[in-house]
């Protein structure tokens, strides 16, 4: 298995770039995060708030649990660049054999609302499915997909995952839905 956590590769594809995050990408996210109606559309289940950052101090102090999350080896997050401007991020981590969706690596995609596309989240899967064993192992890939998302679901269909009856179980015994799963 690689050791995503020692190196973050950047990942090209031909109209996007995934790229370990950086302080400097605050501004350009706060057209994703700061935007009050692209909420919905971020799994933020299991975390300590929705990610809605109004505020650039928000979004670094964000940025920072971010990066140390990564140090602690807790998850993965790559900024999403498409012509040199950052659009969103794409978060990875191995989650443990603790429900039905356990035992998993767990992939969130969070992009700003005009690029959340098929082609854009179908790009993202294209780079990453081929390595998320291989970085995080598991049985399989775990992804949440509500409603609100129809491109995103598009390109999940399209890449062979199916929506999920169970439901994720949070650390607080919390249940979340709409959860698309393939196996690696």
């Amino acid at each position: 298995m690689c050791d995503i956590y020692r190196f973050c590769p950047p990942l090209d594809g031909p109209g996007l770039t995934l790229r370990f995050i950086a302080m400097e990408d605050a501004e350009a996210l706060l057209q994703v995060y700061g935007d009050r109606e692209n909420v919905p559309s971020f799994n933020s289940d299991n975390c300590t708030g929705d990610f809605y950052m109004p505020l650039l101090e928000d979004m670094r102090r964000c940025l920072d649990f971010w990066l140390k999350s990564y140090a602690w080896k807790q998850f993965v997050r790559w900024s999403i660049v498409e012509k040199g401007c950052v659009i969103g991020t794409v978060e990875c981590f191995y989650r443990g054999p603790s429900d039905a969706l356990g035992d998993s690596a767990l992939l969130r995609i969070d992009l700003r609302r005009d690029r959340d596309t098929l082609e854009v989240n179908g790009e993202i899967l294209d780079l990453l499915l081929p390595r998320l064993k291989s970085y995080f192992g598991g049985r399989m890939t775990a992804i949440k997909a509500p409603a609100c998302v129809p491109g995103r679901i598009a390109a999940l269909r399209a890449r062979g995952f199916i929506r999920s009856e169970e439901p994720l179980i949070g650390h607080d015994g919390t249940q979340y839905f709409d959860y698309w799963t393939r196996p690696h």
